[in-house]
């Protein structure tokens, strides 16, 4: 199962990133919410863990308009 982690705490972010992968996950991980728009737009991915922080709701919502 694919997932996108994003985060932009560095020490947080890893230890999500190295404990999903030992339970079998394939995690890409981003640190802003630019960058998550994107891959959101460009990849397919099964489950998006998301830390509100990075992630503007202006982001959020042009993702929704082109969903």
């Amino acid at each position: 199962m694919r997932l996108l982690l994003v985060e932009d705490d560095l020490s947080l972010g890893e230890g999500l990133r190295t404990g999903l992968q030992a339970e079998g996950y394939t995690v890409d991980w981003l640190h802003d919410g630019t960058s998550a728009v994107h891959a959101l737009l460009s990849e397919t991915f099964d489950l998006v863990v998301l830390d509100l922080g990075p992630v503007s709701y202006t982001h959020l919502r042009a993702h929704e308009t082109k969903a």
